[in-house]
């Protein structure tokens, strides 16, 4: 059986080995030891720019902390940053076509 944090690791694998330039954004504080990975985000072809929407976590009971994204693209790593802990805007550099990948964790306080 493959538990939760395993099946989150390999998805993490596969999206960075298939988008291999990536950058990272994060915003508050991302040492807490309580955290969660959401779904990946999908940057689709012919599209440079995103707003990537960051849900509200109910298992936050204290609130959040921070939230950290790892954003890939294939052929240049796009930029990113968070205006808030709950939007996340992205702007693609490269040709744009392919699928790109947005990986978000959100810390609890």
């Amino acid at each position: 059986m493959i538990s939760y944090v395993g099946l989150v690791v390999l998805v993490c694998a596969v999206a960075i080995n298939a988008d291999p330039h990536c950058n990272i954004a994060t915003k508050g504080d991302i040492i807490g030891s309580v955290f969660y990975n959401l779904d990946p985000a999908y940057l689709q072809p012919g599209i440079r720019d995103y707003k990537v929407d960051i849900p509200h976590i109910p298992q936050c009971i204290n609130g959040e902390a921070g939230v950290k994204a790892i954003i890939c693209d294939e052929d240049v790593a796009p930029n990113g940053y968070f205006p808030d802990f709950y939007s996340l805007i992205v702007n693609r550099l490269g040709n744009m076509q392919n699928v790109g990948t947005v990986l978000v964790t959100v810390y609890c306080n």
